[in-house]
Order: C-alpha cells, then sequence, then structure tokens
C-alpha cells in the first residue's frame, strides 16, 4: 500500500472515530452541545482530506471515479456538510429543544456515513475480491443491521406534561 492510501486511510478512519464520538456522545447526553459539534467539524475535515487523497491517488494511477464509491462517498460528504453546519446552527441560535432532539437525524446521517467507508473497506480487502457493487449491497445489510441493533436498543422518550408529569411518547 502506497503511502497516499496509507495516509488516507488513517484520516478517513480518524473520521470515522470522530463522527462517531460526536453522534454517540450527542445522544448518550439527549443534547448537542459545543463538543460534538467541534467532533463533527474535526471529522469533516479528516474525511474531506482522505477523500481528497484517494481522489488524487485514483486520478495518478488512471482509475474511472464514478463508481458506487466515489458517488456514495461524495453524497455522505455532502450529508455531513449539512449536519455540521446544522448542528452549528442549533448550537448558536437554537433552542433548548432544538438542541435536544438533534440526535435522532445525527444517527441517521452518521448510519448513511457508514456505507461508503464500508464500502471502501470491504473493496480494500484483496483476499475478499469484492466489486463496488458487491461491496455496495454488503454494506448496506451491514449499516441496515447496525440500524437495527440501535432501533432495538433505543431509550423510550418521553416527554413532561403540562402538570409536569413524565409519560413515555
Amino acid at each position: 500500500m502506497g503511502s497516499t492510501i496509507a495516509f488516507a486511510s488513517v484520516a478517513i478512519t480518524a473520521a470515522l472515530v470522530l463522527y462517531t464520538a460526536g453522534v454517540f456522545g450527542e445522544r448518550r447526553h439527549h443534547y448537542l452541545g459545543k463538543a460534538q459539534l467541534a467532533l463533527f467539524w474535526a471529522e469533516l475535515a479528516c474525511d474531506s482530506t482522505g477523500t481528497a487523497l484517494m481522489g488524487s491517488y485514483a486520478r495518478t494511477n488512471g482509475i474511472s471515479g464514478l463508481g458506487v464509491h466515489a458517488v456514495t462517498g461524495a453524497v455522505a460528504i455532502a450529508l455531513m456538510l449539512a449536519h455540521a453546519v446544522w448542528a452549528s446552527l442549533v448550537v448558536w441560535r437554537g433552542s433548548e429543544r432544538a438542541r435536544q432532539g438533534f440526535s435522532r437525524y445525527s444517527v441517521a446521517i452518521w448510519l448513511a456515513w457508514l456505507v461508503p467507508y464500508l464500502v471502501g473497506l470491504l473493496m480494500g480487502i484483496p483476499a475478499l475480491g469484492m466489486t463496488g457493487t458487491r461491496a455496495g449491497v454488503a454494506s448496506v445489510a451491514i449499516v441496515a443491521a447496525i440500524a437495527l441493533v440501535l432501533r432495538l436498543r433505543q431509550e423510550p422518550t418521553t416527554h413532561e406534561d403540562a402538570d409536569g408529569t413524565r409519560r413515555q411518547a
């Protein structure tokens, strides 16, 4: 593996760690704070750097660019950028209710981001011999399984009535 691919892989894996910490930190605390916001922006910087390096490597080595991995990766970066901007607006100008309700969307975007991460990972393991399409299908199946587990482990949502009584929604 060349140094460009190695550095890109480290950057994108750092993005995975940062994004996971941000999303699940927010989910655990039921609150979007400045720490999570910083993690979202750092993750976006790492993922964009890794993606740019991978793209440069592909162009230098004559690898075509519009496969499953490239398309899902571009969509994921657009979603993460929108997520980080939205999180910034919520932190700087949002209501407490907006801060508390943000996590349900964060997990969905994190799951969408996992698809291109897993596509690249599966395609990068030579022993698997996966094409983009097979890696895409496998990635979607893995992400669907993770989503199911998260849904099953989700805490029941509660709300407070006007009289202060907490009830399950």
